[in-house]
């Protein structure tokens, strides 16, 4: 697959796994004052640099947002079609999303290649940090 091909879903799939991983390290996400997500310039641009990307409100919306794959992967465990229920934009539950704040990452942008690498990394209230890096997510070429 050509990286301009890539799908919203097939950005953030290193982000979803990242995110999985960290929200079960931290156990219960009431425990998390901010989350950063840091990933590469092209996978910011693409899924976190527009203002309706922080807040979607329709599906084609959410399935190119960083932050909310992100944070639903985190509160959900997984990303589904259900994800992108209509009420899942409004879920007053879905606090997590409020604590995103995305950025490129030169490092990560550097690495090169088809893939998105993507660091999700949770703050917790005591000051804690728990973080992931994932370069190729499960299912990919490079991560059969």
């Amino acid at each position: 697959m050509q990286p301009e091909a890539l799908s919203g879903r097939d950005l953030h799939a290193d982000a979803i796994v990242a995110a999985i991983e960290v929200a079960r390290e931290v156990g219960s996400l009431e425990r998390i004052s901010a989350i950063e997500i840091a990933t590469t310039r092209r996978g910011y641009q693409r899924t976190g640099s527009e203002p309706e990307k922080w807040s979607p409100k329709t599906r084609e919306t959410a399935d190119h947002s960083l932050p909310y794959i992100t944070a639903r992967a985190m509160f959900d465990g997984d990303i589904t079609n259900e994800s992108f229920a209509p009420q899942k934009f409004g879920d007053p539950q879905f606090s997590l999303h409020a604590k995103d704040q995305g950025a490129e990452d030169p490092a990560l942008t550097a690495r090169g290649g088809g893939a998105v690498p993507t660091r999700v990394t949770a703050i917790l209230a005591d000051g804690q940090r728990v973080s992931r890096e994932v370069d190729h997510a499960p299912g990919f070429a490079e991560r059969p």
